[in-house]
């Protein structure tokens, strides 16, 4: 099982929130575990996980964004699960906006690798790791492009998607999905022998 919340305080997330039992710790979650938040992003060399981003001082920064945290507990942890529940959450997220939000091309809202594109601007960031018990992944869109990098790429936010998006309500259309997929995978488990 899953708990799922949209966190209504304002949080800015700067990495440091990306860490093994957040949920629990900050929000009384305990267990698997999606939560949402809306807030800046200011994610500099300290709070960066991807070292790439570090080797390019690549930093993430936004005025204000819509924030996912993933917290999946299995040991062994292994990267590449969490890479691909990263994926999948993505893929969740990308098939919510377009179902309600999408215009006649279903591709309007599409998905690159992780990265989601509103009208060619890149509207999220997101990232895989692990702790020593769990699958961690953040990822967020922005709300505006305030405060985005514009002068490094072109930046899409949930106002080009629909100028009136309540925030609260797609993080509970985003979790309902995402369970879903969740209680799919989990549900194939415990029914399935080994050859």
């Amino acid at each position: 099982m899953i708990v799922t919340k949209f966190i209504s305080e304002e949080i800015t997330y700067t990495g440091e929130e990306l860490r093994p039992l957040y949920a629990y710790s900050e929000h009384k979650i305990r267990g698997d575990s999606l939560i949402a938040f809306v807030g800046p992003c200011k994610v500099g060399p300290v709070g960066m996980v991807d070292v790439e981003d570090i080797v390019q001082k690549d930093w993430i920064t936004s005025d204000k964004m819509l924030h996912f945290i993933l917290e999946i507990f299995q040991t062994p942890v292994d990267l590449e699960k969490s890479r691909m529940w990263q994926l999948l959450l993505c893929r969740n997220v990308c098939d919510t906006l377009n179902d309600q939000y999408g215009g006649m091309k279903r591709d309007d809202i599409f998905l690159v690798g992780d990265d989601l594109f509103v009208e060619d601007g890149k509207l999220s960031v997101s990232i895989a790791t692990v702790s020593q018990v769990s699958l961690l992944v953040h990822f967020a869109m922005n709300v505006t492009d305030s405060g985005t990098p514009k002068d490094r790429l072109k930046i899409g936010s949930l106002e080009n998607v629909s100028p009136n998006i309540d925030l609260e309500q797609l993080s509970q259309l985003i979790f309902a999905q995402f369970k879903l997929t969740y209680e799919d995978v989990r549900g194939a488990l415990d029914k399935v022998r080994s050859v």
